[in-house]
C-alpha cells in the first residue's frame, strides 16, 4: 500500500489566503468582507429555558469581548486568544440578541417530556415543542440563526435509553416573553 500526504491547502479571506482559520480570520477577515450585499449583523433567535438562555447570554457576551490565550501553554499556536466578534476586528459583524428574538418554554412542558414512558415520545414532542417556538421566530422576527438551549432534565431524557425520575426545579421568572 502506497500512502500519500496531502499538503493542506490555503483558505481564501477578506484580503488574501491561510492555511489556518483562526489566523486568517484575524488578520485578514473573513471572506465576504468583499461582498457589497454582506450584512453586519447577525440577529439570534433563542429558544429555551431562563437558566439556558442566561447561560447562552453569557457566553454570546464572552464571544462579543474576546478570550485570552492560554497563559501557561508553550503550544502558542494551538492555544491562541480569541479576538472577539464585533464590527471592528475579525469576523466584522455585531451579534444581536434580545428578549424580542427569544422565546420561552415553559417548566410544565419540559416536564411533559421529560414523563414520556417511551424515548421515542420523548424526542418527537421535544422536536414539536421547540419547532413550534422556532417556527414563530423564523416566520415573525427577523433573525439569521435560531439557537436551541435545551434543558439538562430534556436533554439527559431524550438522550438515554431508559426514563429517569427528575425531579422539578423552582421555575423562575425571565424577562423573556412567551411565543405562541
Amino acid at each position: 500500500m502506497k500512502v500519500t500526504t496531502l499538503s493542506e491547502p490555503l483558505l481564501e479571506f477578506g484580503t488574501g489566503t491561510h492555511i489556518c482559520p483562526r489566523t486568517g480570520i484575524e488578520h485578514l477577515g473573513v471572506y465576504d468582507k468583499r461582498d457589497d450585499l454582506r450584512r453586519a449583523e447577525l440577529r439570534i433567535g433563542v429558544v429555551g429555558r431562563g437558566e439556558g438562555i442566561d447561560l447562552l447570554d453569557d457566553w454570546l457576551e464572552k464571544c462579543r469581548d474576546g478570550i485570552e490565550r492560554k497563559k501557561e501553554s508553550k503550544l502558542l499556536n494551538l492555544f491562541r486568544g480569541f479576538g472577539g466578534i464585533n464590527q471592528n476586528y475579525g469576523f466584522l459583524t455585531r451579534l444581536i440578541n434580545s428578549p424580542q428574538y427569544t422565546c420561552t418554554i415553559k417548566k410544565s412542558e419540559i416536564s411533559v417530556v421529560v414523563k414520556l414512558a417511551s424515548r421515542v415520545e420523548q424526542v418527537e414532542r421535544a422536536v414539536e415543542l421547540y419547532y413550534e417556538q422556532i417556527r414563530f421566530l423564523a416566520e415573525n422576527r427577523s433573525v439569521d440563526v435560531i439557537v436551541c438551549a435545551i434543558p439538562n432534565e430534556m436533554f439527559d431524557s431524550v438522550t438515554t435509553s431508559a426514563s429517569d425520575d427528575n425531579s422539578e426545579g423552582s421555575d423562575r421568572t425571565s424577562p423573556y416573553r412567551r411565543c405562541p
